[in-house]
């Protein structure tokens, strides 16, 4: 049987998910809070809790905004849902980052506990495949320095966000992508170097690899954030000097698949959040899930935002602990 999935969060990205759960084979049966007009195929329920309880769903797509995520993924959790929620998992302005670290760990052992996936949307993690593939090409193995950078420009009539917000919209992507290139990849150095400027964030770390060909050296790895103006709205990756070019075109489907740009050279990448998606109801299913943030990737990466948000323009992060499982 297909596994059964809710909605939770704002119109304009209801329909947008709803459309990739039933392209990848699986039935979105109900929606909460939006109206009837927003997916008339699907129930519509005024309250997310009375949606979980009525439908008893496998799964949950969490959409909501950051300060009230928490509370709707932990209701799906204790009706025995599957999460698959927007980055990062808990934010809240108005409470402390310790409380906000509280939660988001309350809520990555309580799906422990009742041994279900909570998984984080981090759509960049879906480029890793290609990445790598582009990196290997051109580089080699996988082994030594790592380095991405990812620059997001934007024409100047729509302005230039700030680290901070751009952090907020990304989550952990850069990070996790970083780690979904190095095989096996933990994090467990003591000493992760983290600063916020104008214009750019920057996050370094060692990481270590558990894959066969590792001689037990720790991976150097670097991730920038970088945010600049363009003509026209676009997305550049870099992984070790190699640099490409993300675009995303509409597909008569209504998806928009991605394309990774090298000179002359194109690679699809296929629709990140469709691949966000496959990759969630695979796990649901108990398949081969692909690269996807767990809770315990997205705590780990949650503390780090965390402490950009905290630290402002500038200012060096101290040493902190950081463990990826």
């Amino acid at each position: 049987m297909s596994p059964r999935i809710v909605i939770i969060g704002p119109g304009s990205a209801v329909a947008r998910y709803a459309m990739y759960v039933r392209l990848e084979g699986a039935d979105p049966v109900g929606v909460s809070p939006e109206g009837p007009t927003s997916c008339p195929a699907m129930s519509v329920f005024r309250s997310p809790e009375l949606m979980l309880d009525r439908l008893r769903p496998d799964g949950a797509v969490v959409l909501t905004d950051p300060p009230s995520r928490a509370k709707y993924i932990e209701a799906a959790l204790e009706a025995g849902c599957h999460v698959l929620c927007a980055e990062p998992i808990v934010y809240d302005p108005g409470v402390s980052v310790f409380e906000c670290l509280d939660t988001a760990t309350r809520l990555r052992d309580l799906s422990q506990q009742r041994q279900l996936h909570l998984c984080a949307m981090s759509p960049m993690v879906a480029l890793a495949p290609a990445l790598r593939e582009l990196a290997d090409l051109g580089l080699g193995p996988a082994r030594g320095v790592w380095s991405f950078v990812m620059r997001d420009l934007r024409p100047p009539c729509a302005g230039t966000p700030s680290p901070a917000s751009r952090l907020l919209t990304n989550g952990s992507g850069p990070l996790a992508l970083l780690l979904a290139l190095v095989p096996g990849a933990r994090v467990i150095e003591h000493g992760i170097q983290a600063s916020l400027e104008p214009q750019e964030c920057r996050i370094a770390f060692d990481c270590y690899s558990s894959d066969a060909a590792s001689d037990g050296t720790p991976h150097q790895c670097a991730v920038s954030i970088v945010l600049g103006q363009a003509t026209t709205a676009q997305t550049e990756v870099e992984v070790n000097g190699l640099r490409m070019r993300y675009e995303e075109r509409w597909a008569p489907d209504g998806t928009r698949p991605g394309y990774l740009s090298v000179d002359e050279h194109e690679a699809p990448c296929g629709d990140l959040t469709q691949l966000t998606v496959r990759a969630f109801l695979s796990r649901i299913e108990g398949q081969e899930a692909g690269p996807i943030p767990d809770a315990d990737h997205a705590l780990a990466s949650l503390r780090v935002l965390l402490r950009l948000l905290r630290q402002g323009s500038g200012s060096a992060v101290a040493p902190m602990t950081l463990r990826v499982l």
